[in-house]
C-alpha cells in the first residue's frame, strides 16, 4: 500500500479534504503564511485523483466546508455580537451559509471537473478552474470576493504580477505551482524535473518583468509613499453620527489626516488608506497640510425623496476629490448603524 492510499481511501481520505480546506486562509491575513496555499490545493488534488464523480463532490464539498470554516467564520460574530442575534441562531445561520458556499462554489464545480475527466490534464484544467470559481465570486449573488489565493501573496516575488494581471492573475500562478507541487510528489511518474522548470520559470521570471510598475502597468515613481492606518474606537463608536462624540471623531480624523502635531504631517507621505468608517464625512472635513491623497470608508446618510437612505461609501480627499456609494452589500454581516 502507497502513501498516497493509505492517506486517501475512505474517511481518511474525506478528513484530509476537511483538514486541506481548513488549512488554505492560513495563508491569508493575518498569519499570512502564503506556502500553506500551494500546499491545500495539492491536498485538494491529491483526494480527488482517481474518484467518481460522486465522490468527488463529496469531498469537494468537505474541502469547502473547511475552507469556509476557517475564512468565512468572522460572519458568525457580525451577525451574533452587532447584529444582536441569539448565539444558536447565529450558529445555524452561519453553519448554513457555509454549507451552501461548499455546495456553489466547491462541490458542483469539481463534480463538473470529474465528470468530464478534466483531470487527466490537471496542470492545464485545475488552474483553469479555479481561477474561474473564483472569478464567478465577483458576480454571485452580488459577490463574494473573499478568501482568494492571489490575496496571500502581497510578500513575495508574485506581487509584481498584479499591477499586470490582478489578483486573478495570481491566483492563477499559485494553482499552478500547486499542480506542480502535486506532481513533484508523484515520484511513480519519473524524474520530477517537468514542475520544477515550470515552478522555477513562473517565479523566476515574472518578478522581474513586473517589478517597478504601478497599479497601471507604467514606471512607478519611487519617491511615492503611502501608509495604511485606523484608530481603535469601538464599533458602536465608529458608527455613531459624528456630532455625539466630536472630541473623539475630530482627534481620531486629525491622526489619520496628518492635521496637528503627529507623524503623518511632514512625512512626505503621497497617499493614507484609513479603514471603513475610520472617518466620517462631512461638511469642512479637515484637510491634510501636504498634498496627500486620503481614502478612507464611510457611514454616509442623506435624505432623499422623504426617504432616509443609508450607504456605506468610500470618499477621496486632498490630493483628490470623491465620493463613491457602495451599490452591492453581502446577504447579512454588512450593516451600517449609523441612526439620525
Amino acid at each position: 500500500m502507497t502513501l498516497k492510499t493509505s492517506i486517501t481511501t475512505g474517511g481518511k481520505g474525506h478528513l484530509l479534504a476537511l483538514i486541506a480546506g481548513a488549512l488554505f486562509p492560513l495563508g491569508l491575513a493575518p498569519l499570512s503564511w502564503w506556502p500553506v496555499i500551494p500546499v491545500s490545493l495539492a491536498l485538494l488534488l491529491l483526494v480527488l485523483e482517481g474518484q467518481t464523480p460522486r465522490q468527488s463532490f463529496r469531498r469537494a464539498w468537505l474541502y469547502g466546508v473547511g475552507f469556509n470554516g476557517v475564512g468565512v467564520s468572522w460572519v458568525y460574530v457580525s451577525i451574533h455580537y452587532f447584529g444582536h442575534t441569539p448565539m444558536w441562531l447565529a450558529l445555524i445561520a452561519t453553519a448554513l451559509f457555509v454549507a451552501f458556499l461548499a455546495l456553489v462554489f466547491f462541490a458542483l464545480p469539481f463534480w463538473l471537473y470529474s465528470k468530464l475527466k478534466l483531470d487527466r490534464y490537471p496542470l492545464l484544467t485545475f488552474p483553469a478552474l479555479w481561477v474561474l470559481v473564483e472569478w464567478s465570486k465577483i458576480w454571485f449573488l452580488s459577490g463574494f470576493p473573499w478568501l482568494w489565493a492571489g490575496y496571500g501573496f502581497i510578500d513575495t516575488p508574485l506581487a509584481g504580477l498584479a499591477p499586470v494581471t490582478g489578483v486573478l492573475g495570481i491566483s492563477l500562478v499559485a494553482a499552478v505551482t500547486a499542480v506542480c507541487l502535486r506532481q513533484f510528489l508523484d515520484r511513480d511518474k519519473g524524474l520530477p524535473w517537468q514542475p520544477v522548470v515550470i515552478v522555477a520559470l513562473l517565479w523566476g521570471r515574472l518578478r522581474p518583468a513586473t517589478t517597478g510598475m504601478d497599479a497601471a502597468g507604467s514606471e512607478k515613481d519611487p519617491e511615492s509613499r503611502a501608509a495604511a492606518g485606523q484608530h481603535r474606537p469601538g464599533q458602536e463608536v465608529g458608527s455613531e453620527i459624528p456630532r455625539q462624540h466630536p472630541a473623539h471623531l475630530q482627534a481620531a480624523d486629525r491622526a489619520i489626516l496628518g492635521c496637528g502635531s503627529d507623524p503623518v504631517a511632514g512625512s512626505g507621505l503621497s497617499g493614507v488608506l484609513s479603514r471603513s468608517t475610520a472617518l466620517h464625512y462631512q461638511s469642512g472635513h479637515p484637510r491634510p497640510r501636504e498634498k496627500v491623497s486620503i481614502v478612507s470608508g464611510v457611514p454616509y446618510w442623506e435624505w432623499v425623496n422623504e426617504q432616509s437612505r443609508f450607504y456605506n461609501s468610500i470618499f477621496v480627499i486632498g490630493n483628490g476629490e470623491g465620493l463613491y456609494h457602495k451599490q452591492k452589500l453581502v446577504p447579512f454581516g454588512n450593516t451600517c448603524r449609523w441612526n439620525p
